[in-house]
């Protein structure tokens, strides 16, 4: 759940997969559903080498908001690439 702030993510096989890139960015965005301003959640990356964090921050929602989860990496080059999951609860 990602509203919890418990939510242990990992990378690992993404990183075995994709030894050029690095995660240097995780979001959770939170936008109600009803229109309206979306609250933007940063969680601190870890250092390379690390491929877990857990989403400490909890978010308690007072109407239906749609959930993403919002990663951006970069390669050795500076291109970042960007990966956003979405979820309605």
């Amino acid at each position: 759940n990602l509203q919890s702030g418990t939510l242990s993510i990992s990378w690992t096989t993404w990183a075995a997969a994709n030894p050029d890139l690095r995660i240097i960015e995780i979001k959770r965005v939170f936008t109600p559903t009803a229109g309206g301003s979306p609250t933007v959640l940063d969680t601190t990356v870890p250092l390379p080498s690390k491929t877990a964090v857990t989403l400490s921050t909890s978010y308690t929602p007072v109407d239906a908001v749609t959930s993403e989860l919002w990663l951006q990496a970069v390669d050795s080059q500076g291109r970042r690439f960007h990966t956003r999951y979405t979820g309605k609860v």
